[in-house]
Order: C-alpha cells, then structure tokens, then sequence
C-alpha cells in the first residue's frame, strides 16, 4: 500500500521555494520517500528523475510513483551538465565509493543557480 511523503522530506523541502522548480533528480531514492514529497510540492508539468544503484528501488520508485528512474551510481550520472534545478540526495552520501566525486556529479548536473538538497546519515535516519 502506497503511502504519502513523510513530514521529514515535506519539512526538507520547506526550505525549497519548490513550486517554482520545474526539473528535480533525487539520487538515491530508495523507496522514493524523498522523489514522492517532490512530486507533492513541485508543479504537476514538473520532471522528476529517480535514480538508485539498487535495480529493486528504482523499479519500487516507478511503480509507486510513475515517475522517470534510473539506475546508475552517484559517482557517474548518466546525465548531461545542467540539466537539473534541484538535486536531493538524502542519506546517500556515506554510501558513495568516493563522496568528493559524487558531490561533483551532483554539481555537474544542475542547472545555473540550481540547488543541491544533501543529507548525510545519522542514528536517526530512517527512522523519522
């Protein structure tokens, strides 16, 4: 049974002006808690990518939410430069191979005066 987006990633992205971002990748979705509040807040014509190393959360993720996924490794987007206007990578970050690479991934991706939502893990993740 789907359920909607957590009160974490919603008080996450209060920190967004989200309604006028019109492009998102959220790398690492995981079950798509995060890519969920994202198609909550952002407008409806809005594109959103998913995109996880684990084959089972991307296909999770499109299945729930219907929106484009992918999957590949935070280190090497298989994206082209400036393509995003907000890219969120909750908790991922400590499971990255190389976490300075994957930070310029993130960074390659968006698009000029785009911002990046990360999130690092703690003894609370996951469990908010």
């Amino acid at each position: 049974m789907a359920t909607g987006p957590t009160s974490f990633h919603l008080w996450q992205l209060s920190h967004i002006d989200t309604a006028r971002i019109y492009s998102a990748l959220d790398v690492g979705c995981g079950a798509g808690d995060l890519t969920h509040a994202l198609r909550t807040l952002m407008p409806s014509s809005a594109l959103i990518t998913a995109l996880d190393v684990q084959r089972s959360s991307a296909v999770a993720t499109y299945k729930r939410l219907a929106v484009d996924v992918m999957l590949a490794r935070m280190e090497s987007l298989p994206v082209a430069s400036a393509q995003y206007e907000l890219v969120t990578a909750g908790h991922v970050l400590p499971s990255a191979t190389n976490i300075k690479t994957a930070i310029i991934e993130m960074y390659r991706v968006l698009a000029e005066g785009g911002l990046l939502m990360a999130s690092a893990d703690s003894k609370t993740s996951g469990r908010r």
